[in-house]
């Protein structure tokens, strides 16, 4: 999937979904917008349709240890289902371990105000998890 299109990674949450874009050749991963999660997939496909998005990741739940958190699994796993039934576009599943850590760092770093952060956090780990499998796609 090299240079067909934008990819759109996904930090899914039970309020919010951070949402990043590829640049058109899946070199680098931007935060795009944060949604609520309730009502989230006309904007969302509104967002694929604008942007001809190729490729869809989602943060996969894993703990540290490597064991998937299964009620946080099951509900990406039941958005994803959702999701497939609106849209004919490929969707991977991808390690979000310490996505939300780098990304709360990140904005710490940026000295954003707490009442800022929770609208930026969770499309920044978006990117991270976007941008991990964009390299891992571009060495293989």
């Amino acid at each position: 999937m090299r240079n067909n299109g934008r990819a759109l990674g996904l930090d899914y949450g039970h309020k919010r979904i951070g949402i990043a874009l590829s640049d058109p050749t899946l070199t680098i991963a931007s935060p795009l917008t944060t949604l609520e999660s309730h009502n989230v997939f006309s904007k969302l496909l509104e967002i694929i349709d604008k942007y001809e998005v190729k490729v869809i990741v989602i943060g996969k739940p894993i703990s540290m240890s490597g064991e998937s958190n299964n009620s946080q699994l099951q509900k990406v796993e039941k958005f994803i289902g959702k999701l497939k039934t609106l849209i004919d576009i490929e969707v991977i599943l991808w390690d979000e371990r310490l996505s939300t850590h780098a990304s709360q760092r990140c904005v710490n770093e940026a000295k954003i105000s707490r009442n800022k952060q929770k609208n930026i956090i969770d499309k920044v780990a978006a990117s991270f998890i976007l941008q991990g499998w964009i390299d891992y796609i571009r060495k293989t």
